[in-house]
C-alpha cells in the first residue's frame, strides 16, 4: 500500500495518484486535506515520463523544399523525398 502511494520521479505522481485522483490511506499518519481528490494534469504526466523515457524533442518547423528521410514498413534503406 505504502508503494501504491509513493511518487515516482518518472511521473511526479503516485500509481494511486493516476488511478484515483488521490493519495490512498496507509498506516502511515497523513493528513486529511492529502486524501482530497486532486487529478493529475495528464498532459503533464504525459510529458514528465513519456517525453524523457523515448527521448522526445521539439523538430524545428519544415520549409517548403526541406529535404525529407522516409522509410515505410516494406523498406529497409531511408530514401529521400
Amino acid at each position: 500500500m505504502v508503494y501504491r502511494d509513493t511518487v515516482i520521479a518518472a511521473t511526479g505522481c503516485s500509481p494511486a495518484q493516476l488511478m484515483m485522483g488521490r493519495h490512498i490511506r496507509t498506516t502511515l499518519p497523513t493528513l486529511p486535506t492529502a486524501l482530497r481528490s486532486r487529478w493529475p494534469n495528464p498532459d503533464l504526466v504525459r510529458q514528465r515520463d513519456c517525453d524523457r523515457y523515448h527521448g522526445v524533442c521539439p523538430l524545428r518547423p519544415l520549409s517548403p523544399g526541406d529535404t525529407v528521410r522516409v522509410r515505410t514498413d516494406n523498406e529497409k534503406s531511408w530514401t529521400n523525398t
